[in-house]
């Protein structure tokens, strides 16, 4: 396995990734008072954010593992993305 060095101390590492310094999400339901105030044009911008969202996620997860999946393993691999999304 490679070496590699973190571009930030353990502390900061420590203090970011701390309950206390992540933010909460509160996501908005299809008829939320505040999505239904939305002229239409901003509806369909914000469905376009979200698929953008979607695809740079995915993106990065396949970024983040192309070096990993030779360890994990196919039949782990699964399971490997679901562990990382709840971080």
């Amino acid at each position: 396995m490679r070496e590699f060095e973190l571009n930030l101390s353990m502390e900061e590492l420590e203090k970011r990734t701390h309950k206390d310094y992540l933010i909460t999400k509160k996501f908005l339901k299809p008829d939320a008072p505040e999505y239904l105030e939305l002229a239409d044009g901003d509806k369909q911008a914000l469905k376009y954010l979200v698929k953008a969202a979607n695809c740079i996620c995915k993106i990065n997860m396949q970024l983040d593992c192309q070096k990993s999946q030779k360890e994990i393993g196919r039949q782990n691999l699964q399971k490997f993305f679901l562990t990382r999304k709840r971080v």
